[in-house]
């Protein structure tokens, strides 16, 4: 049941055009909406990015150090910014970067092209949440994208990305257990590779999918 402090959030992926701009459908339902803006549309200029900033100022969240902190790309949903006086950035319409970038990137979580989490490159920034990026225990500071090693193709190896193996986590009512331990290919990352570090992403995961204000 949603309440009046309640919202859910629908939004659409972008497609394959690449030269075109995409208007991506999005849709909030619940309490929170102001009866002002039922049945409206909002011109301002929103990416993804924006449902995690929006998520971050409302709670004076950290950041993540990426799009999130990038005030162009990233501003915060109105509902949430009229309601706190956060000031969006206006983005003209011919200025509006093409975001809809479609293909196969290096990253963790490509076999055929891996390289491991890296830190956030800027480290300096303040957020949306008016916080510092989030620095979590353990997090190789140093180990930025600038550094990382050239992607390696696990997959030619007979091997998977270590984000695609199983987490061995064990949800409890209190506590996340696991049996793991980091695989030799995440050595040197910015967070060392453990079921244990599942834990925040799932949390993000549940924070990104319900907005409370």
């Amino acid at each position: 049941m949603l309440t009046k402090s309640g919202l859910f959030f629908f939004q659409f992926d972008e497609n394959e055009s690449q030269d075109q701009k995409n208007q991506v459908f999005s849709l909030l339902l619940g309490g929170v909406v102001p009866a002002s803006s039922k049945g409206t549309n909002d011109s301002t200029f929103y990416t993804h990015y924006s449902t995690i900033s929006t998520v971050e100022h409302n709670w004076q969240l950290k950041h993540l150090g990426r799009g999130d902190a990038n005030k162009t790309m990233a501003n915060v949903f109105a509902l949430v910014a009229n309601a706190t006086g956060y000031k969006n950035v206006d983005v003209p319409a011919a200025q509006q970067p093409l975001t809809n970038a479609t293909g196969i990137f290096n990253g963790p979580l490509n076999a055929a092209a891996y390289v491991p989490f890296t830190a956030p490159p800027n480290q300096s920034a303040i957020g949306p949440g008016g916080q510092p990026v989030l620095m979590l225990p353990g997090l190789n500071a140093s180990f930025t994208p600038s550094v990382a090693p050239a992607p390696v193709n696990l997959t030619s190896q007979g091997l998977l990305s270590p984000w695609a193996a199983d987490p061995n986590i064990t949800v409890t009512a209190s506590t996340f257990t696991n049996s793991s331990t980091a695989p030799e290919s995440s050595k040197g990352a910015a967070i060392p590779l453990s079921a244990s570090s599942y834990a925040p992403v799932f949390a993000g995961i549940l924070a990104m999918a319900t907005l409370f204000v």
